[in-house]
C-alpha cells in the first residue's frame, strides 16, 4: 500500500512514513537514483534509519565521501585518489593523522602490529601490542625525511633494544660495514679491548689494535 501523509511524506509498506520516501521493507529498482543536494558529513544523503549521521554524500563536484558518526572518514576525488582521514588525497592512497600512526600491518587477529608514522620530520617504524599499545617509547627505526647525504645530523637512527641475549642496535651477520668502499671489521682494528672506562677515548693504536686513552 501507498500513503501520503499531511506533511507530504510518502510511505510504501508503512502507514506512518518518517521520511520523504519511506520503504521500511521494500526495494527501489531504478536505472538512476538521484539525491536532491550534496549532503554533508553530519547529514549524508544516503544514510540509515536510526543512524543518520553515517552514510554517503558528495564532498564537492566529482567527489564521493563517506562519513561515520558525523565525521568524514573517506574521500575519493575526481582523479580516483583515495583519502583516509583527509579530504585532499594527493596519491592513489593518502592516509593522514597528526597524532597517531598512519598505517598498521598485522598478520591477523591476535597478533602484534608494526606501525608506520610520518610526523612531518621523521618516518618512524614501531612495534605495538595486539591492542595497538606501543611496546616501547623508542621506535625500532627512525629515518629523517631530509634523507641521506644532506646536512641533516641524522639520516638513519637505529635504537638498540637490550635483551637477555643481545644489546646491539645493528648486527651484520654476512658481508661488512663499509666506509668509502672499505670494509671495517674487528679483524682490521684488533680485538684486544674487551671493555672501556666511561668517558675514555678509543683510537687505533699499533697495528690497528683498538686502544683506550683515559
Amino acid at each position: 500500500s501507498l500513503i501520503v501523509d499531511s506533511s507530504g511524506r510518502v510511505g510504501i509498506g508503512t502507514a506512518v512514513p518518517a521520511f520523504t520516501l519511506d520503504l521500511p521493507n521494500g526495494t527501489i529498482r531504478s536505472g538512476t537514483l538521484l539525491a536532491n543536494g550534496s549532503g554533508s558529513a553530519s547529514n549524508p544523503k544516503f544514510t540509515f534509519n536510526g543512524d543518520q549521521n553515517t552514510g554517503i554524500f558528495s564532498g564537492g563536484t566529482d567527489i564521493l565521501s563517506i562519513s561515520t558518526g558525523g565525521t568524514e572518514r573517506l574521500t575519493v576525488n575526481a582523479s580516483g585518489s583515495v583519502g583516509i582521514s583527509t579530504t585532499t588525497p594527493y596519491y592513489n592512497l593518502t592516509i593522514a593523522s597528526s597524532t597517531s600512526p598512519q598505517l598498521s600491518l598485522s598478520a591477523g587477529a591476535g597478533f602484534a602490529q608494526i606501525v608506520f608514522r610520518n610526523d612531518g620530520t621523521n618516518l618512524y617504524i614501531s612495534t605495538t601490542t595486539v591492542a595497538g599499545t606501543p611496546t616501547t617509547t623508542t621506535s625500532a627505526l627512525e629515518i629523517a625525511l631530509t634523507g641521506f647525504g644532506t646536512t641533516t645530523l641524522r639520516g638513519l637512527n637505529i635504537q638498540g633494544q637490550a635483551t637477555s641475549t643481545s644489546n646491539v642496535g645493528l648486527n651484520i651477520t654476512t658481508g661488512c660495514f663499509a666506509v668509502n668502499g672499505s670494509c671495517i671489521s674487528n679483524t682490521s682494528i684488533g680485538s684486544s679491548i674487551t671493555s672501556a672506562t666511561q668517558g675514555s677515548v678509543l683510537f687505533a693504536g699499533t697495528s690497528g689494535v683498538l686502544t683506550q686513552d683515559n
